[in-house]
């Protein structure tokens, strides 16, 4: 996925050169809260989750 958008931040350069950034709506805006500080990010993933590769046992 490619985007017009160069961020400032290294929060958002980091997610969008590791492909972590499906779509946003205001990628500037984004961006400037990062650059500001103190912004809250959603982790998704199943920890308890039953796969080969998982680190937790089952």
């Amino acid at each position: 996925m490619t985007h017009d958008f160069s961020p400032k931040s290294d929060f958002l350069r980091t997610l969008m050169a590791r492909g972590f950034v499906h779509q946003c709506s205001d990628f500037a805006g984004l961006d400037e809260k990062a650059l500001a500080g103190g912004l809250p990010a959603y982790i998704g993933f199943d920890s308890i989750t039953s796969t080969k590769n998982s680190p937790f046992p089952s």
